[in-house]
This record gives structure tokens, sequence and C-alpha cells, in this order.
């Protein structure tokens, strides 16, 4: 569990239309050295979605977002959609509930042991008519990511 962090000076990436905000160091610590922290925000691409870290391919967190509307059951295609991304050599060493964000939203956890040595958490859950899905890259420090995405709130209420 990650130690309970001082984040009064980290900034807010904040999106209405989609009712969440999410806050973020100015800069992370990446093998001892200060990293500006980066937010590339792709909502109007497809999938939307925003990244925020230091490297968009290895250290970071991606929050995909998908509008609900009455006949998604699964809308990810289902959480098999991340799972058959999962080679040979990749295993699965966490599948449970956990509670997630600042609202404490029932989210499913799925960490998997990647080839090149490092986990790769996913979390999957729905707020404000929206289907959210997490993903976290954790190559230096699984904790500093996770601090980040303890920090979701929902906008809703």
């Amino acid at each position: 569990m990650p130690e309970e962090v001082d984040t009064s000076d980290w900034k807010t990436y904040r999106n209405e239309k989609c009712g969440f905000e999410i806050q973020y160091p100015e800069k992370i610590n990446v093998s001892g050295a200060d990293i500006k922290t980066m937010v590339y925000d792709k909502t109007e691409s497809d999938p939307p979605h925003i990244f925020i870290g230091n490297d968009y391919e290895t250290n970071g967190v991606s929050i995909f977002f998908k509008q609900l509307n009455l006949t998604d059951k699964k809308p990810f295609k289902d959480e098999f959609e991340i799972l058959s991304q999962i080679s040979p050599e990749e295993k699965i060493i966490k599948d449970e509930m956990v509670s997630l964000g600042k609202d404490k939203i029932e989210a499913r956890n799925i960490i998997v042991s990647a080839e090149i040595g490092y986990d790769i958490s996913y979390y999957l859950f729905e707020t404000n008519g929206y289907a959210f899905l997490i993903k976290s890259n954790n190559l230096n420090d699984e904790d500093y990511y996770k601090r980040i995405i303890d920090t979701f709130k929902s906008l809703e209420g």
C-alpha cells in the first residue's frame, strides 16, 4: 500500500464532459532524476484517453473512457479484451475488486507481469455514465503511479 503523500502542490487534470479529475506532480522522480510530468490529452482520438507520465511508452498512467449507453453491457468489449492482449510470456498475478481513488469507486484490478520486467495494472470501473479503463505501466516505481491513480475523483453530485 502506498504511503500517504501530500498532494497539495500537485496539478489537477479536470474533464467536465466525462466528470472526473485526477492530480499529478509537476515532476516525477525516475531513477533518481526529476523529470517533468507530461500530460497528453487525447480526448478527441480513438480511443479517447489521457496520459500522465514521463514517457508515453513505459512510464505513466493512461486513462481510457467511453460513454455508456443503454445497450452497453460490457463497454470495453469486456475484460477479455485486456486479457487477450497478454502474451504467453506474461501472466496475471492479481485479479481482484478494489476501492479506487478519492471516492473509493469499486473497480476491477488486473495486474499482469510483463515479459520485459515490469508489471502492468489495469483498473476497470464505471461512473458518471462513462466506463473507465486505467492502465499503469510500472517500470520504475509502482507506488508512484498508484499514488496518481488514487487521486482520481468523480465530479458527479
